[in-house]
Order: C-alpha cells, then sequence, then structure tokens
C-alpha cells in the first residue's frame, strides 16, 4: 500500500502537467468551436446589412439613367439649362434617397451635372476618367466600387450604370453610396469588424486606426493597381501590424502593437462587391474561458486526488488496524496458546500429584490398614503370649509335678507321689 500511494504521488505531477496541456487544448478548441459559431453569426448578419444596404441603391443608377431629363441632357451636354434642370432633381433625388452623391459623366470622363452642384466639393467640372467603375460603365457594363473620394475626401460605395439613348452609350451616371452609418454601427461591439478590398486594404472598419491598413504586404504591384485607380486618394497606406496563424482550422491574427491582442478571424467573400468582409473575435475570453475550465479540472483532480488520498491513508490505517488486530489476537492466541500448554502442563503436573497424592494415600491407607492390623496381631500375640505364659506356667508346672509324681510312682514312691498330688488345690 505504501509503494502505490508513493507511486501515485510521484505520477500525480505528471497527470496535472498533461491535465494541463492536453486538457488546455481541447478547452481552446473547443470554446473556440462554440466563439467560431457565434462570429459567424456576427459576420452572417455584417453580411446581411451591408448586403441589404447596397442592394437598395443598385437598381437606381439604372432607373435614374432612364429619366428623360437625364437622357436629354447627356445628347446635349453643354445646355445650361438642361444642366441646371439636371443639378436640381439629382439634388432632389439625392435628398429623398438619402444617398451621398448622384452625379453624370460624358463618356470623356467629365462631370457635367452632380447633386452637389452647390456646395464646394462640388463634381461638376472634375474627370473621373480613371475611376474603374467609370469605365466599366462606359463598356455598357453595371459597375461597383469603392473608393474615398478625390474631391470630397468622403468615403463611399459607386454604383455606376450606362446612360442609353437609343441603344446608344452616350454617358454614365454614378450614385455613391455612404456606409458610415453602418460602419458606425460595429464600434463598441463584442466583434471587430472591418472589410477589406481585393489588394487586403482595410476600407471600413469599427477601429478607426485601423483605416487604410493593409492585412496583406504592401508589395509594389499591390500599391500600383491601387494608385492607378486612385481608390484612396491620398490617403497614407499602412501595413497593420499583424501576425497570421492557424490553430487546427481556425485561423488567428495577433497585433504586434504594444497592447498586443489575439483575434480568432471568420472572413466571407462578398463577389458582387469585389471585397471581404472580417469578423474578428478577442481570444482573450476563450483564453480566459480555457484557462477557468482547466482551473476547474486542476481543482476537481485535486479534490478528487485529495478525497482519494483520504480514502487510501484511511484504508491504511484501516488496514494497519486490522494488521495490528491480526497480530495482537495471533499475539493474543500464541500467548493463549502457550498459556494454555502451560496450564495443561500444571494441570498434568496437578493432575499427577494427585494421581501420586492418591496413590500415597491410597498407601498409606493401606499402610495405616496393614499398622492396624499389625496392631491387632501384636495385640492378640500380646494376649496370646500373656494367655500362654499365664496357661503355660501352671500348665508346666503341672506337667512337672505330674511328671514328677509318675517318676515316683515308677519309683513305687507312691506316698510321696501323693503329697505332690496335694499341691493342686481340687
Amino acid at each position: 500500500m505504501k509503494y502505490r500511494l508513493f507511486a501515485a504521488l510521484c505520477l500525480a505531477p505528471l497527470l496535472l502537467l498533461a491535465v494541463v496541456f492536453q486538457g488546455g487544448a481541447w478547452a481552446t478548441r473547443s470554446y473556440m468551436d462554440e466563439a467560431s459559431l457565434q462570429a459567424s453569426s456576427a459576420l452572417r448578419l455584417a453580411v446581411s446589412a451591408l448586403s441589404g444596404h447596397l442592394s437598395r441603391y443598385e437598381p437606381l443608377p439604372a432607373l435614374i439613367a432612364e429619366h428623360d431629363d437625364i437622357k436629354e441632357l447627356i445628347t446635349h451636354p453643354d445646355d445650361k439649362a438642361l444642366r441646371d434642370a439636371a443639378n436640381v432633381y439629382l439634388k432632389d433625388i439625392n435628398r429623398l434617397l438619402e444617398s451621398s452623391d448622384i452625379y453624370v459623366i460624358t463618356l470623356d470622363g467629365n462631370t457635367i451635372a452632380a447633386s452637389n452642384y452647390d456646395l464646394q466639393t462640388s463634381f461638376v467640372g472634375q474627370n473621373f476618367s480613371y475611376r474603374p467603375y467609370f469605365q466599366d460603365a462606359a463598356k455598357g457594363r453595371q459597375s461597383w466600387f469603392y473608393a474615398l473620394g478625390t474631391t470630397s475626401f468622403k468615403r463611399g460605395y459607386y454604383f455606376a450604370s450606362p446612360i442609353l439613348v437609343e441603344g446608344k452609350i452616350n454617358g454614365v451616371i454614378v450614385f455613391k453610396v455612404d456606409i458610415d452609418l453602418i460602419e458606425t454601427s460595429w464600434r463598441g461591439g463584442e466583434y471587430k469588424i472591418f472589410v477589406s478590398d481585393p489588394e487586403g486594404i482595410v476600407f471600413m472598419t469599427g477601429s478607426p486606426e485601423w483605416l487604410y491598413s493593409s492585412i496583406l504586404p504592401l508589395n509594389s504591384a499591390r500599391l500600383q493597381r491601387t494608385q492607378a485607380s486612385r481608390r484612396y486618394a491620398e490617403a497614407e497606406l499602412k501595413p497593420l501590424p499583424i501576425t497570421r496563424s492557424m490553430l487546427d482550422d481556425h485561423e488567428l491574427m495577433t497585433t504586434t502593437t504594444a497592447d498586443r491582442r489575439e483575434y480568432l478571424v471568420l472572413s466571407q467573400y462578398m463577389p458582387e462587391a469585389d471585397w471581404t468582409v472580417n469578423v474578428l473575435m478577442d481570444m482573450a475570453s476563450v483564453r480566459a474561458q480555457a484557462r477557468t475550465t482547466i482551473i476547474a479540472i486542476v481543482l476537481f483532480l485535486c479534490l478528487t486526488g485529495l478525497a482519494l488520498a483520504i480514502v487510501m491513508q484511511r484504508r491504511a490505517r484501516l488496514a494497519e488496524r486490522m494488521r495490528m488486530q491480526v497480530e495482537a489476537r495471533n499475539e493474543l492466541e500464541h500467548r493463549v496458546e502457550e498459556r494454555t500448554a502451560d496450564l495443561a502442563l500444571v494441570n498434568r503436573r496437578i493432575e499427577e500429584e494427585i494421581a501420586e497424592r492418591r496413590l500415597t494415600e491410597q498407601e498409606l491407607r493401606k499402610t495405616q490398614a496393614d499398622l492396624i492390623q499389625a496392631g491387632k496381631l501384636a495385640g492378640l500375640g500380646q494376649m496370646s503370649a500373656a494367655l500362654s505364659h499365664e496357661l503355660n506356667q501352671p500348665l508346666a508346672a503341672a506337667k512337672t509335678y505330674a511328671d514328677s509324681a509318675a517318676m515316683l510312682i515308677d519309683l513305687e514312691r507312691v506316698p510321696e507321689a501323693t503329697t505332690m498330688s496335694g499341691v493342686f488345690p481340687d
């Protein structure tokens, strides 16, 4: 039992280490799976919100392009009256739809009418031929593009549609949507949400310090493509200080700034917008839950080990007590056996003494009887001797006298013999 207890005490630290490492990895994976499910829900909501917000405005450029005033303007772009009418119309539509800007561009890239015609940041007279959304729409395609305005310096999502007059592309109408409200809703939430373009540059985020940072290396090819479209105007692009890693099938992203943070990353690509929505969940809560679980498991194991140790100690004490009782019983039995043997020996000796005493007593009684008999015989002998003596003397005297009388008679001395007969009375 002592050896087993010693072995258990030696194996306990190894078991705890195994539980800490293996259990920690298991708990982390388990909580990461749960966190991934939660983040997936947040990602779906974010994507749905963005898709819903953009889908509201997607068909509008084509509808506005069908307006007679817009077609008339693009057919006679130099007509001031048509420009003024189109400016007022676009301003009213922009206010009604709560969009950012609406403007009309000729095929050479010049803006001839805009909803912000009366502002200092008016697009009228600006040339946007370098914008991909204009180039695609001028080729007859519906176009979408995200960018930072080079004139207004406001971020927005651009919908562009060709203006067709009698089946011929005469110009392009652009509908700019402000998405700041969606971005504002992401701030202060449980998750970090940001949107990155195909070059990996963050252009929507709930963390303003991450804006215009790149989650991919800013190599020359990416910079050249970004600068060609002037997507971010004169904004300074910088790499986001992060490192990427994988844990099982989960993607992790760790910031290398002073406030180092580790995030679980879930991403979804939106092909219609050509951007990627990313949801980050702080791993601190996952790690904390995993640590709490490990601590609970370790405490449980410690309590279990303590309970087992107490049980084993009690069993050891019970076994020791039983062993002592067995030893005491064996010792007692041994002593009883020895005492019994001694008593048996004493009893035998006593029995022998009793037998000897009985034999002696019998011999004494026999001797006493013999003595009594001898005494009796001696008394009888004495009596007989006395009687014989008493009898023998007169008899001897009588015999003597008789013999003497017989001799006197034989000698014929009768008178003397007669005299001797008078010795004995009658």
